[in-house]
C-alpha cells in the first residue's frame, strides 16, 4: 500500500487530487433553521491530509457522503459541513453537480467539496461508469475515509483502480493502530464490546476471543447471547473469556430497577428490557481494567443517551481514561460519549470507524483498503 506521507512536492505540485473523506456526522437544527454538526471529530480528522496536499500545492476535490439518501435529498446535503469547512479554508468552494465540478476545476479552485456522493445512485453499486466520470477530475486518488471503507462503493473501490492511489494520514493511523490489537497486542488485553446488534458483534467477539485475555460485555448483548441457540455463541461462551454483567439495570414499563442477572428471565426481553450494567458489574469490570496492558472499547455498555442508563458507560469511560494501559476506542456512540465527557485526549487512539472498526477487528478484508493494495 502506498501512503500519502511518502508523496513529495514533486509528486503533488499542480496535481488534481480526489480525496475521499468521511463527513458522515449527525446534523442538528438550530433556532434560525440552519443545521450544524453535532460532532466535528470526523471532519477535523481529515484536515491533516488536506493541509499536507495544500502545502504541496495540489488542487483537491473532496468526495464525501452523509446518510443513506435514495436520490437527491436536501435534508442530507453537505451544505452545513461546507459552512464549517470554509471557516478553516476560506478559498473552499461547494459544487452540486459534475458540470459545476468541471467548471470550478477548470478555474483552478484549490479546494472543492462535491455534494453528497450518494445522491448519485451509481455510488452504491460501485459503478465503473461513475468512477470513470470522477476520475476525469483527478490525477491522484487518496482514501482517507476509514469509517466507510467497509463499503463496496464507487468512490472507494472502482475509483481507486483508475488512478495512482494512496492512503491518507487518517486511514494510515487507523490501520496502524488497529493492527496493534490484531498483530502485536499487549497482554493482558481487555476488550469491551457493547451495543445491541449481535449479528455484527458476533464475528468481532469470535475473532477477539482468539487472542484477547478478557472480553467484557455490554448490557445490550446479554439477552441475545443467552437466548439465541447458535453453535457459534455456544463455542464463544465456552471459551471462558466472556464476562457478562452480574447485575443489570432493567426497564419494565415505566419502572427502572436493578436485578442480578440470574434473577430475571432474559427470554422475556420484550417486558424486561436490559439497558445498562449494574453497580456490581461496574465494580467487577473496573477491577478487570486495573492491571491490564491494553484496552479496546467498541460500543457503549448501556443506553447512555438516557441518564437513567448511563452509569455503566460513564464509569468505564472514566476508568479507562485513568488507566496507564494503551487504550483504543471506536464506534460513533462510544466516541460521542467520551467527547461529551471531555475525555478524548485521555485515550491513546480514537477511531473514526464504527462498522469499519468492527469489520477490521473481525479479521475481514475491507473493500476500500483492498482497492489501494
Amino acid at each position: 500500500m502506498k501512503w500519502l506521507r511518502e508523496c513529495t512536492e514533486k509528486d503533488l505540485s499542480g496535481k488534481r487530487v480526489l480525496l475521499r473523506v468521511d463527513y458522515n456526522t449527525e446534523l442538528v437544527s438550530q433556532p434560525d433553521g440552519h443545521k450544524t454538526m453535532l460532532d466535528d471529530y470526523r471532519v477535523q480528522a481529515s484536515f491533516e491530509s488536506i493541509d499536507y496536499l495544500l502545502r504541496h500545492h495540489a488542487c483537491i476535490v473532496l468526495l464525501a457522503h452523509l446518510g443513506e439518501p435514495k436520490g437527491i435529498d436536501p435534508a442530507l446535503s453537505l451544505e452545513p459541513i461546507f459552512q464549517y469547512l470554509v471557516k478553516y479554508y476560506s478559498d473552499a468552494v461547494f459544487v452540486h453537480t459534475l458540470e459545476e465540478l468541471a467548471a470550478k476545476s477548470a478555474e483552478g479552485a484549490s479546494l472543492i467539496l462535491f455534494e453528497n456522493i450518494r445522491f448519485l445512485p451509481e455510488e452504491y453499486s460501485n459503478d465503473i461508469g461513475l468512477a470513470k466520470k470522477l476520475a476525469e477530475f483527478g490525477d491522484i486518488y487518496v482514501n482517507d475515509a476509514f469509517a466507510v471503507s467497509h463499503k463496496n462503493n464507487a468512490s472507494l473501490v472502482a475509483l481507486a483502480g483508475l488512478l495512482p492511489s494512496f492512503a491518507g494520514f487518517q486511514l494510515e493511523k487507523e490501520i496502524t493502530k488497529l493492527n496493534t490489537i490484531l498483530l502485536t497486542p499487549k497482554h493482558p488485553l481487555v476488550c469491551i464490546v457493547g451495543g445491541i446488534k449481535i449479528d455484527t458483534k458476533l464475528p468481532l467477539l469470535t475473532h477477539l476471543a482468539r487472542f484477547a485475555d478478557t472480553i467484557l460485555l455490554g448490557s445490550g448483548l446479554v439477552a441475545p447471547l443467552l437466548t439465541q441457540n447458535q453453535e457459534e455463541i455456544k463455542v464463544l461462551l465456552n471459551t471462558g473469556k466472556l464476562i457478562l454483567p452480574e447485575d443489570v439495570v432493567v426497564r419494565h414499563g415505566d419502572d427502572v430497577s436493578t436485578f442480578l442477572l440470574h434473577d430475571i428471565n432474559v427470554t422475556h426481553g420484550e417486558t424486561h428490557t436490559i439497558l445498562d450494567i449494574g453497580p456490581i458489574a461496574i465494580e467487577r469490570y473496573a477491577a478487570c481494567l486495573r492491571d491490564t496492558a491494553m484496552i479496546m472499547w467498541n460500543g457503549p455498555l448501556g443506553f447512555f443517551e438516557d441518564p437513567r442508563f448511563e452509569a455503566g458507560s460513564v464509569a468505564i469511560a472514566r476508568k479507562i481514561s485513568e488507566s496507564p494501559a494503551t487504550s483504543i476506542v471506536g464506534g460513533g456512540e462510544t466516541v460521542a460519549l467520551i467527547r461529551k465527557l471531555n475525555l478524548v485526549s485521555k485515550f491513546d487512539f480514537v477511531s473514526t470507524g464504527g462498522g469499519a472498526m468492527i469489520a477490521y477487528l473481525s479479521g475481514k478484508e475491507l473493500p476500500g483498503i483492498k482497492a489501494l493494495q
